[in-house]
């Protein structure tokens, strides 16, 4: 009543006001009206036709480091150039811009008939190549590299995934980058898309143990959600990338795309975040790794080191050779490198670590254990001829006397075949049983060879009593150098075998919690064995590298004077046997070669295999052990230099 008395008033101002109010009130219904009557059907369509587009998003992939840290495989930024097509194309479609120039040249034509809106969709097709071809070929001239729109390639993306962007240029290196910013960053509907790749920044360094990925464009495990779209991943395909896939590659996410009836993107959220990927820790020393590499590299032969902590079974280095690249395999492959991928006589993507052969003289170890075990006294003095006469089997050491040591250290044949015969196969294969040799070591790195070593039951079906005089000397039986480094650390450690650890644990880059996937010294078995017979074989195996006669010796001593070839191994006692053994590849005979090692003497921490597939006229005493000092002199540094770092400081 207030408000009406004061318009009979004729108050100008108050009847302004209402006036005013009433027009808003009015113009605000009116609004609601259309919104709610005459549009509604406007936008109950425009509704329909905006729909959600599901994108699979990968997760970081997690690290892999050695044992202090050091990263064996990460990832690196690889710079994309992408085009977002509703940018570029919306302004072009909105036009309409082909109908319209068709009508002007066709002023005849009064209606479109679907034959001519067919026609006419084809020229916009093409309208719309051309326009994103020539951004293409500016880009492609800025960046001062050649690239062409491929036809098939953008109308397959224009059809499917016109949602997502397109990219034209990838991988760009930093003077692209530099161009990029200079010239192009301002630049509507074009950006700089940066995605991981997948580095190995040591290249060759541990690729058969770290195996490599491939790039994923559609995900081959179930997934919860059926995706319209999954942006690539990378994907373990061997070794540990393969072993650990699940670990490394974390938890993808989910992006949601909101699309108009053109397939061109609204707006986007993220519904899931990714999980990232755990690191995962070796057992593996970095330094000593790439010295053992760098010695089987330097050689010129195919072959391998496994160097092996003997109080616990960590593996420190786990090296083949010939090798490869891992990183070849984040980009295109090169039809050379191809080839050289297949080579049947290179294969380097085979890791020798884990393959078999035969051991050669490095089995006398196995020998000599179920000889001594049988009775034998190491000072019964036997006579070589320089060959063993039935069957006929030549030696490597000249006709001579020889007791025990002088046997081990010059590598008689003769002398072991004999009473090897005497032992008897059941004792021979049952010392090898004690061994687990023939047994896989679970390494749990992809494939691995087990060896063939029959059981002492298996006697009559795989072995035949014609093969003791060979499997004495050990061609009848085949091992891998992983086995050696267990066998081997046995003899060190007085009777521990542990199931060698090359994977340590694995860490969450976000929280820090760790998960401990192999404990250190887990014990596989211990072998019981005589300490006198051990000390003979130890002693034996010191006299292989510091014997003037022995066959090893040369590698480790100056023959003319002395003295150690390395300073740094002076007080470093290395104990070992060298081994040969006979073979056939590819019709053609040649030897594979070793060196069995372990030291300090005195107190032992490491085990040395080194195998290493030579020619015919060489020994293990050629290639091997010369590669094994050169690895003793790597462990002797590394502990160097940890000391130094543990030393504080004198303060002043």
């Amino acid at each position: 009543m207030f408000i009406f008395d004061q318009l009979k008033r004729e108050d100008r101002q108050i009847q302004v006001i209402t006036l005013a109010v009433v027009a808003g009130m009015l113009l605000l219904l009116g609004g609601l009206w259309y919104v709610q009557v005459v549009s509604a059907q406007k936008y109950q369509d425009n509704m329909q036709k905006q729909t959600f587009r599901s994108v699979r998003l990968p997760a970081s992939r997690g690290k892999i480091c050695d044992r202090n840290g050091q990263s064996l495989a990460q990832n690196r930024p690889r710079y994309n150039i992408d085009l977002y097509l509703e940018e570029l194309l919306a302004p072009y479609d909105a036009t309409n811009a082909t109908k319209l120039e068709y009508k002007r040249n066709h002023p005849e034509v009064k209606k479109f008939t679907p034959p001519l809106l067919a026609e006419i969709g084809q020229i916009n097709q093409s309208n719309r190549y051309g326009i994103v071809n020539n951004i293409t070929m500016r880009a492609s001239s800025i960046l001062q590299t050649p690239v062409a729109l491929n036809p098939d390639f953008f109308f397959r993306h224009l059809k499917e995934l016109t949602y997502v962007p397109l990219t034209i240029l990838t991988d760009l290196t930093p003077r692209q980058l530099a161009l990029y910013y200079e010239q192009m960053s301002n630049e509507a509907a074009i950006d700089l898309n940066i995605q991981p790749v997948r580095f190995y920044p040591h290249g060759t360094a541990a690729a058969h143990l770290l195996g490599y990925v491939r790039r994923q464009d559609w995900p081959e495990d179930d997934e919860e959600i059926t995706f319209q779209y999954y942006l690539p991943y990378w994907k373990g395909k061997t070794g540990l990338e393969n072993a650990f896939d699940a670990d490394l590659r974390g938890k993808a996410g989910v992006k949601w795309v909101l699309v108009n009836n053109y397939s061109y993107r609204q707006r986007e959220e993220i519904k899931t975040p990714t999980e990232a990927g755990q690191d995962l820790y070796l057992t593996i020393d970095l330094d000593i790794q790439r010295a053992a590499e760098k010695e089987l590299a330097h050689c010129g032969n195919a072959g391998a080191v496994v160097v092996m902590n003997v109080r616990n079974g960590d593996i420190l280095a786990l090296a083949s050779s010939p090798t490869y690249d891992p990183n070849m395999f984040t980009g295109r492959i090169s039809t050379g490198e191809n080839a050289r991928l297949l080579d049947e006589r290179l294969r380097p993507t085979y890791n020798r670590a884990t393959g078999s052969y035969h051991p050669g003289s490095i089995f006398k170890i196995i020998t000599a254990i179920s000889c001594l075990e049988s009775g034998l006294n190491p000072k019964e003095v036997y006579t070589s001829l320089g060959y063993y006469p039935n069957p006929h089997i030549d030696d490597t050491a000249p006709a001579d006397d020889y007791d025990f040591e002088k046997a081990f250290y010059k590598s008689s044949n003769s002398y072991f075949i004999n009473y090897g015969r005497k032992a008897g196969s059941r004792r021979l294969l049952e010392v090898g049983k004690r061994f687990h040799l023939g047994e896989s070591t679970e390494l749990g790195i992809g494939p691995e060879a087990s060896g063939f070593f029959p059981k002492p039951e298996e006697m009559t079906s795989k072995w035949h009593e014609s093969d003791l005089p060979y499997a004495c000397i050990g061609q009848a039986i085949t091992v891998t150098p992983v086995q050696m480094a267990g066998m081997v650390s046995i003899i060190a450690n007085g009777g521990k075998l542990y199931w060698p650890r090359v994977v340590s644990h694995l860490k969450s880059p976000d929280t820090g919690a760790i998960e401990q996937i192999n404990s250190p010294g887990r014990l596989r078995d211990t072998i019981v064995l005589n300490p006198k017979h051990l000390d003979a074989i130890r002693h034996a195996m010191l006299m292989d590298t510091e014997n003037p006669n022995a066959t090893a010796y040369k590698s480790f001593f100056d023959k003319q004077t002395g003295s150690p070839k390395s300073p740094l191994l002076a007080n470093f006692h290395v104990a070992g046997k060298t081994g040969t053994a006979q073979r056939e590849v590819f019709g053609v005979r040649d030897h594979v070669t070793w060196f069995a090692s372990y030291g300090p003497y005195e107190n032992p921490r490491y085990a040395v295999i080194v195998m290493v597939e030579a020619g015919i006229a060489v020994y293990g005493g050629t290639y091997c052990a010369p590669i094994a000092q050169k690895v003793y002199e790597a462990l002797v540094k590394s502990e160097q230099s940890l000391v130094r770092a543990q030393t504080p400081l004198a303060l002043n």
